[in-house]
């Protein structure tokens, strides 16, 4: 079977030998890759905690350094259960289509394999297992859903695999367009392999070495071509749309050492940058959240330009830090009437005026952060109109070492608000000047979003002070009338007991 990619410039196909398969993740929207290397109301269940062991992530791009996760949103075990209802495969679901029929499958099939096995002239090509999964790909493809993905017992395995130990790279956050399949680079790790090599952000991966990768999984893409021993080569051609040209790049790889948080300050104003919500995420976002306060920040800038996302269990332990107990964070949807909802209760608000900066690579978890601060009034969003990834995946292990990755809930913000296909509108709307490239170290004083920021946070800081000032001197006024008062009361119980 042959599968086919498309050139980034021509549009044109080029025949492939590669099986459908995915980078790293949980919850793609783009695909959280490079990672080292990817709700409404009725029904309401009662908020559960959000273990780590579920697996949930809503992130959407990667790093080709450290596994992140863009693809799955949690594991099912329920495998049993679920073979029992599928006693009544090719019946209606209750809020589903008919299913395909069976046993006109088996026909057809059963013909088919007789035609291969007796017609087909290269009968050293075929490959039993290989046969197989290409059945359950398509199936899966048929979905015309760019984030549900069927996976082989190999491909499981080593998505399993790549959640353990180091992971050596090339330092670069690439994302899966799903309408076009392309790979294209978000952002460097500053000093890493693809920066040195000169990969710049908006460069469209083409090939690894001599395989093909548009429209390939980002999970393996990173597994099977980007990671690999530390010290060994690879040639990434990138497609580069501003000279319209494929440029072979060679580099070695390397152990990435990839920093979620990066904090600094900025005057009066703690700046906190995220590069994705991860594992290790939530300490360092309290810690630099706390530290920076500590140091005498009374703003905070967040910047979230270029986030693909990440884990759900990262990202609302953070959205709970600043928000205020009993608010709604986060809705979830799926079919018919349930849905869960995420609500905040850990005891710590923060009070201070922020801004969020955004742009159309700021992804899933990013845009949960985003979207939640924005809906209660917390922070004001600055940069461009966001990637608009609201869905969440699930990975339902098959019984038999093979997996299948199904698109199975929207999410809400707080108010309500479906992003998905449409993304977050900033409340002030700032493009990053022309000749800068996003996604990589631009320095501070040319950064023109990020300036308009820090005057977006001094403006909510003067506003406040203001109505501070006036509540204040409501306070005193309302205090100097009765004070007025009280002599007069004072002088009437003396008028009166001299009286008596």
């Amino acid at each position: 079977m042959e599968d086919r990619n498309t050139d980034p410039v021509t549009g044109e196909q080029e025949a492939q030998n590669t099986a459908p398969v995915q980078e790293c993740a949980e919850m793609p929207g783009r695909e959280n890759t490079e990672t080292e290397g990817q709700t409404e109301p009725s029904g309401k269940k009662q908020k559960k905690k959000h273990p780590v062991i579920r697996g949930i992530v809503i992130g959407v791009c990667g790093t080709l350094c450290v596994l992140t996760a863009a693809v799955g949103v949690f594991v099912y075990n329920g495998y049993r259960r679920m073979k029992a209802q599928l006693s009544l495969a090719g019946q209606s679901a209750e809020g589903g289509t008919e299913g395909i029929h069976l046993d006109n499958v088996r026909d057809k099939l059963s013909v088919l394999d007789y035609l291969v096995n007796n017609k087909f002239l290269f009968q050293e090509n075929l490959d039993a297992q290989l046969q197989e999964d290409y059945l359950y790909y398509g199936y899966v493809a048929s979905l015309g859903d760019p984030y549900s993905r069927y996976y082989s017992k190999a491909d499981f395995r080593k998505m399993q695999e790549s959640q353990n130990g180091e992971y050596v790279g090339i330092g670069a956050t690439v994302t899966t367009d799903p309408n076009t399949g392309n790979v294209e680079v978000i952002s460097l790790t500053p000093g890493g392999p693809a920066e040195k090599g000169g990969i710049l952000p908006g460069d469209i991966f083409y090939k690894v070495d001599e395989e093909y990768v548009t429209g390939k999984d980002l999970d393996l893409l990173i597994i099977e071509n980007i990671r690999g021993k530390e010290g060994t080569p690879l040639t990434v051609t990138v497609y580069r749309p501003s000279e319209k040209k494929y440029i072979p790049i060679a580099m070695t790889r390397e152990k990435i050492v990839t920093e979620t948080i990066k904090v600094s300050m900025k005057d009066d104003i703690g700046l906190i940058r995220l590069t994705e919500f991860d594992e290790v995420t939530t300490g360092q976002f309290k810690n630099a959240v706390d530290t920076l306060l500590a140091q005498g920040a009374n703003k905070l800038i967040f910047d979230l330009r270029n986030n693909p996302g990440g884990n759900l269990s990262a990202v609302l332990p953070c959205m709970d830090y600043i928000l205020p107990d009993g608010g709604l964070m986060l809705k979830f949807k799926g079919l018919g009437d349930a849905h869960e909802e995420f609500r905040c209760e850990d005891g710590h608000e923060v009070s201070v005026p922020m801004a969020i900066l955004v742009n159309e690579n700021s992804a899933s978890a990013a845009e949960a952060f985003s979207g939640a601060l924005q809906d209660y009034g917390k922070a004001v969003l600055v940069g461009t109109q966001t990637f608009g990834k609201g869905i969440v995946q699930t990975t339902f292990p098959l019984g038999d070492g093979s997996a299948v990755n199904l698109t199975t809930q929207r999410y809400y913000t707080p108010k309500d608000q479906d992003i998905h296909g449409k993304g977050l509108t900033p409340d002030v709307e700032c493009e990053l000047t022309e000749g800068l490239i996003a996604g990589t170290q631009i320095p501070e004083a040319q950064d023109n979003q990020l300036q308009k920021a820090v005057e977006v946070v001094n403006q909510k800081a003067a506003e406040d002070a203001l109505t501070e000032r006036a509540a204040e001197n409501s306070t005193a006024q309302t205090a100097g009338t009765q004070t007025e008062a009280e002599p007069s009361a004072e002088s009437e119980a003396q008028e009166t007991a001299a009286a008596n």
